[in-house]
């Protein structure tokens, strides 16, 4: 595979993600390990040398909220996790990845048909996805 057909299906597959992830989380079909995005939040504010408060102030979050975050006082929106990921100069990604508690094999079987899609299928299946994510169902 080339480098931009590889790059072109990570961010397929970061797209289909959320699309997905918001999709279920409003189903409630699966739920997420708010301990664990809270642990990866502290590991990167503290990979980068920031402060709590620093942080906080660039995600334009109230005081004190950040520490509630990772310590799984309080649970974030995907909003707040999106803003924290922009001030931590990073991708909502890599708090969510591997967080769900849901049957990882569903997610495996559409990754495994993607994979084999070329590169017009591949779009076609984003763009597909994206008007499906619009739809009210």
């Amino acid at each position: 595979m080339l480098q931009s057909e590889n790059s072109f299906f990570h961010r397929f597959i970061k797209r289909l993600f959320y699309i997905l992830l918001i999709q279920n989380l409003r189903e409630e079909r699966m739920t997420l390990d708010y301990n664990e995005i809270g642990r990866r939040i502290a590991r990167r504010r503290k990979q980068l040398g920031l402060k709590q408060a620093e942080v906080e102030e660039k995600a334009d979050l109230s005081y004190k909220y950040l520490s509630n975050i990772e310590r799984s006082i309080s649970i974030p929106s995907i909003e707040v996790i999106m803003r924290l990921a922009v001030a931590l100069d990073t991708t909502p990604d890599e708090f969510l990845v591997g967080t769900l508690q849901t049957e990882n094999e569903e997610w495996k079987n559409v990754a495994e048909i993607l994979r084999n899609f070329d590169p017009k299928k591949l779009s076609l299946a984003k763009n597909f996805l994206i008007w499906l994510s619009e739809q009210e169902l």
